[in-house]
């Protein structure tokens, strides 16, 4: 219940509709849950940055060089990347602080407890999410207090998945080909992945 198991598909046969994402030419990989999603979160998190980039130049041009945060927001919102622009104060969750069991940096019930977040798996194992715990190790989830009643907002990916099931490219983009000096052309969250997993290659013809 603590492991991650993912798959590398041919980048032309990989499809979302399917939970396994290709049925020939794939690797299956496996490796500890939190190794994972450390290196999955911060993947995500510099694609992000690498998308808040583009985008963020295309509206400083649009809004002509001007210091003007309404014009910035209202043109990033209108790409669809309104998660680029945090305005001044502005305080997100971030799961990376809890991939691995980590203690709730909004502590306060009224019954004096610890209390913990850490990832889980949900669904079936089919998701990964994350939980309130009353443990140091995130196995015995909290049943006197609710993140809500602690904190008046839910917890983030109490429901929603930690992970997407999207079919996520390991080609490393322009940029960071062009600065890392990296000839193999191969993402690094791929290569993290890759080197750290246990590997079943006997359909296809990567290197064991």
């Amino acid at each position: 219940k603590r492991l991650v198991r993912f798959r590398l598909c041919p980048s032309d046969s990989c499809q979302d509709e399917t939970s396994a994402g290709c049925d020939s030419g794939y690797g299956d990989y496996v490796m500890d849950m939190n190794t994972f999603l450390e290196a999955y979160l911060q993947g995500v998190e510099e694609e992000r940055e690498y998308q808040c980039q583009i985008y963020e130049e295309k509206c400083d041009y649009q809004c002509d060089g001007q210091d003007d945060d309404a014009c910035d927001q209202a043109c990033l919102t209108g790409y669809g990347m309104s998660d680029c622009y945090q305005g001044e104060g502005d305080e997100a969750f971030d799961p990376m602080d809890y991939v691995q069991c980590a203690e709730w940096a909004g502590n306060g019930g009224d019954d004096g407890y610890q209390y913990y977040v850490g990832p889980y798996c949900g669904d079936q194992g089919g998701a990964i999410h994350l939980g309130l715990f009353t443990d140091d190790t995130c196995t015995t989830f909290s049943s006197s207090e609710s993140f809500y009643s602690m904190s008046g907002y839910e917890l983030p990916y109490s429901d929603q998945n930690l992970v997407s099931t999207v079919c996520a490219s390991c080609k490393e983009n322009a940029d960071d080909n062009t600065n890392n000096n990296n000839a193999d052309d191969v993402a690094e969250l791929c290569e993290t992945m890759y080197e750290l997993s246990g590997k079943s290659e006997t359909n296809t013809n990567m290197g064991g």
